[in-house]
């Protein structure tokens, strides 16, 4: 049986996950700054899809395994909440500042169609399973 939770707590729930994904997306954006990668722009933004992506895959297998926790169960929701809040954010600020973020939004673009995918292919496997 699923424990029920108040509206406030899965308000709390949601905003703590997001705050530590949003965390730990600046802590990786930092190494990545301080590692002074000679490479191609692509190269990063095909990189950092997969790495993401594969991050995702393991929260919502352990989200469809853990579903009788709410905290577990919420993971995915958090993680994407928090990439969405940047994608809002460069939007604006690409809007009013001029600031060129093309690069940026095409692997957010990227990042959700895997994201797609991969909650599909879930889904799936879970209403066969």
């Amino acid at each position: 049986m699923k424990k029920k939770i108040t509206p406030f707590e899965y308000i709390a729930y949601l905003l703590t996950e997001a705050a530590l994904f949003m965390f730990l997306f600046k802590l990786i954006i930092y190494f990545i700054d301080k590692s002074n990668v000679k490479t191609d722009i692509h190269s990063i933004l095909l990189v950092s899809v997969i790495v993401f992506g594969v991050l995702y895959l393991i929260i919502k297998i352990i989200s469809q395994i853990f579903s009788e926790k709410p905290l577990l169960a919420m993971l995915p929701i958090s993680y994407q909440l928090g990439f969405y809040t940047v994608q809002f954010l460069m939007v604006l600020d690409n809007s009013s500042n001029l600031v060129d973020y093309s690069n940026q939004l095409a692997l957010l673009t990227l990042f959700f169609i895997t994201v797609s995918v991969i909650d599909k292919v879930i889904e799936l496997y879970f209403k066969e399973k």
